[in-house]
């Protein structure tokens, strides 16, 4: 899942979702866990990666570049 944080310039942190949970697309109950997971941001323990570098660990960065070079 990924939520726009908006800032000087708008960037997405990833999050880690259940197969279950994205079933739930375009209802309620994912709109509220997007919300949860957009207002804990780096410090939930779904969170995979930022654009913004600066909130990423090394490995976090790995796996951005990772994903980067293979959409």
């Amino acid at each position: 899942m990924a939520c726009v944080v908006t800032w000087v310039a708008w960037y997405d942190e990833y999050f880690e979702i259940t197969e279950e949970e994205y079933n739930l697309f375009g209802t309620e109950s994912l709109d509220e866990l997007a919300n949860k997971l957009c207002n804990q941001g780096s410090g939930s323990p779904r969170f995979l990666f930022s654009d913004k570098s600066e909130e990423n660990t090394k490995e976090q960065q790995k796996l951005r570049d990772k994903v980067i070079s293979e959409s």
